[in-house]
């Protein structure tokens, strides 16, 4: 497994296409068609016409919505999921090897990124995920892991509270189809999971191989839109359920359930990595289309 930064990835995708190919500050608002051709509103500039488009617009996706033709938010899973990165020296091996720590309704990971630096990331069980400020933030997680074992307090003290981020547990199971004439959706806009297994990035990649390679096979957009929603649906289906799974036990407050899980998850541990982990892993993007 290759842990990096989000900014790292983008960059490298980035210097692979043409500095005139990118547009940034362009706000969607308005999806309409006409024939062969796709016309983008946008907020602040000059609508204009493609020949498709691919939504890739997140979780919150307005392209999603045309495709539909309904408003699917995603849904709330019942836990707040803090993140974010530091450079630090937690003065073990956590350094060198991915780890997460169960609690009662709380659940902290540390993942190595290279250079000294460790991406990380906090769970904790509740009816609601507020907003707040960047110092309420950190203040809180420091209360919520009083006691926990190191480097868990000393790296949330070391990260600035500019760099951590605060969201809710969220996903949407999509049931219809993933494109409209010569629309298609990707990523979190068509699949939006809870991050349990680490797969977001991950399936959005999957998802630009896999149409690509369907362009390729059929050189007509609406059919390898047609053709790209099945060849993904069921692997991504089956991600969405897993890491849904995955953190409604994690995040149990049941001291009945907590103890069974912490009793029996080390003895079925290399059983569950198997099954449910290592297929993830395995999987093959180029194959619907080989």
């Amino acid at each position: 497994m290759i842990c990096m930064r989000r900014p790292e990835l983008l960059a490298m995708l980035h210097a692979q296409v043409s500095e005139k190919s990118i547009c940034v500050a362009h706000n969607c608002t308005g999806i309409t068609t006409a024939g062969a051709k796709v016309a983008v509103e946008f907020a602040a500039q000059d609508a204009r016409t493609f020949d498709a488009v691919i939504g890739a617009d997140g979780a919150k996706s307005l392209v999603r919505s045309y495709v539909t033709g309904v408003t699917q938010e995603p849904v709330y899973r019942g836990y707040s999921i803090w993140c974010g990165v530091v450079v630090c020296d937690p003065g073990d091996d956590s350094s060198n090897r991915i780890q997460e720590i169960w609690g009662s309704g709380r659940r902290f990971g540390i993942l190595p990124i290279g250079k000294n630096a460790l991406c990380w990331y906090a769970t904790d069980t509740r009816g609601k995920t507020q907003e707040d400020s960047a110092d309420n933030r950190k203040l809180e997680l420091l209360n919520l892991f009083t006691g926990w074992p190191s480097p868990i307090p000393e790296i949330i003290r070391a990260t600035p509270p500019r760099d951590i981020l605060k969201n809710g547990a969220a996903d949407l199971g999509l049931r219809g189809p993933w494109f409209k004439h010569r629309v298609t959706i990707i990523g979190d806009a068509a699949h939006p999971l809870t991050p349990n297994v680490g797969q977001g990035c991950c399936l959005a990649l999957e998802d630009s191989l896999v149409l690509s390679l369907a362009l390729q096979k059929t050189g007509e957009v609406e059919r390898a839109f047609q053709l790209f929603g099945p060849a993904r649906r069921k692997r991504v289906a089956a991600i969405v359920r897993a890491t849904r799974w995955i953190g409604s036990v994690g995040q149990s407050r049941s001291k009945a359930a907590v103890f069974i899980r912490d009793q029996l998850l080390p003895a079925f541990l290399p059983l569950v990595f198997e099954l449910a982990v290592r297929p993830i892993h395995r999987y093959d993007a180029t194959k619907p289309f080989s």
